[in-house]
């Protein structure tokens, strides 16, 4: 849209006039129209011929001629609709919530009194934290490495997304993990694979998985109960037959006559 002018260029007369034809094409042109008149706008006060103040009142103008919650500029015109979202990201993530809070809470104490870290590790992180390292480390004992979605990985743990992200950034600020993240161009990205890095950690993960040797014991009980003793002594005293003599017959030791002796 070009406007022909007859008056001298660079005079005052010259930039009103500029002034009121554009703010009559303004208040006669189409929506479709608008945003040629913004471009047009910019290219006039460019190049000096609009002031900073009337260049504002035209730009006000335009902007009250427009439907409400449209910008500038708009590459799609107003009169075709807004496609719908399609792809990976065309449904919002739902909020995360536990069905069971207490077992929730219930599995993540008992994840983080698992011992899957050194206590000199452990020590610098929450009870959340500690929860989401030590399901890290059933995933790393069974395949070598975690690959499990984050959303996963804080479900198994009893916590939630927000936590489960601040346990793996800290933990890979110090150093105690390596995380590799998989992305892909246009669509859902892939789980990060997490592995251990710290010496430290591993050792202590190699020498609690590793079993010892061994069987129990059941030595034969030799020395009976006592009071399975006292019983079978007493039915061993009440079965032995006691000794009688006869009335008649002598003793075989008389009992020595002690006054005898003495005089002796």
């Amino acid at each position: 849209m070009h406007v022909a002018f007859t008056v001298r260029s660079g005079s005052q007369e010259f930039c009103a006039v500029i002034r009121s034809i554009l703010a009559q094409m303004i208040t006669s042109a189409s929506v479709a129209a608008l945003d040629a008149l913004f471009k047009q706008v910019t290219a006039v006060w460019a190049e000096a011929h609009l002031t900073d103040d009337e260049a504002s009142e035209l730009y006000a103008a335009i902007q009250l001629r427009r439907p409400k919650g449209r910008g500038h500029p708009s590459l799609i015109p107003p009169s075709r609709p807004f496609p719908p979202p399609i792809g990976p990201f065309s449904q919002p993530r739902r909020h995360q919530c536990s069905p069971d809070r207490a077992a929730s809470i219930f599995r993540r104490r008992c994840c983080a009194s698992s011992g899957a870290m050194p206590p000199a590790l452990a020590s610098r992180f929450t009870e959340s934290e500690r929860a989401l390292l030590a399901i890290i480390v059933q995933e790393i004992r069974k395949r070598g490495h975690c690959a499990r979605p984050i959303g996963a990985l804080a479900g198994l743990a009893g916590i939630s997304r927000t936590s489960a992200k601040r346990a793996l950034r800290i933990a890979e600020r110090m150093e105690l993990i390596e995380v590799t993240r998989r992305p892909r161009p246009g669509q859902k990205n892939l789980p990060n694979i997490v592995t251990i890095r710290s010496q430290e950690w591993q050792l202590w993960i190699e020498k609690g998985s590793r079993s010892t040797g061994g069987k129990e014991a059941s030595p034969t009980n030799r020395i009976p109960p006592r009071k399975e003793a006292r019983s079978s002594s007493r039915h061993f005293v009440e079965s032995k037959p006691a000794r009688i003599c006869p009335p008649n017959r002598p003793q075989t030791h008389p009992e020595p006559n002690r006054t005898e002796w003495r005089r002796r």
